[in-house]
């Protein structure tokens, strides 16, 4: 908030009067937030490259005072999000926590990054951003072989011959009986 601190001036005139006088100067302080942005259940293990995958964020206000959240968001360069990435949380209590639950796709196996921005007002009511880098491990589909797309291919059958002549009557004698065609 705005500090209000009176200054004494005492200083000579071109008359060689001594003048005394008392301003104002206003000091502007903020408070910094101390967020704390992480995975509030383990992602690893479960980010498979093609597979959607959870990213279960959370944000813990870790300040002595209030904050006014307008916006928690998740971003990344090498990700597709397949459900909102982005939720309006409000008033966040000193301590108060609050999670976004999405679903996001990476292709690639590899690091990638997941940007989480929070949106907030500060004392002065200006919009500000508070951004961390949550890093998530995308791994390869067990059983994927290299050069194939997607992993969701079954493996090849050989091929079926035809039973023969003898395959072909003992199939007609079964059927007969009843015991299968």
């Amino acid at each position: 908030k705005a500090h209000n601190l009176p200054i004494a001036l005492a200083y000579d005139t071109a008359a060689g009067m001594r003048e005394k006088t008392t301003q104002q100067v206003s000091l502007m302080v903020n408070r910094r937030p101390e967020f704390r942005v992480a995975f509030y259940r383990p992602v690893e293990g479960m980010a498979l490259a093609g597979q959607p995958f959870p990213l279960p964020i959370e944000l813990v206000n870790a300040s002595s005072a209030r904050f006014v959240v307008s916006e928690l968001e998740a971003t990344g360069d090498r990700l597709e999000f397949l459900e909102e990435s982005s939720v309006y949380v409000g008033k966040l209590e000193s301590g108060g926590t609050w999670t976004l639950d999405t679903t996001a796709l990476a292709m690639e196996p590899g690091p990638v990054d997941v940007t989480v921005n929070v949106h907030y007002a500060d004392d002065l009511n200006q919009t500000r951003v508070f951004s961390q880098v949550l890093t998530v491990d995308v791994i390869e589909i067990p059983g994927m072989m290299e050069g194939e797309k997607g992993g969701n291919e079954f493996p090849s059958q050989p091929p079926v011959e035809p039973p023969g002549f003898g395959g072909l009557m003992l199939r007609f004698i079964k059927g007969l009986l009843g015991l299968g065609s």
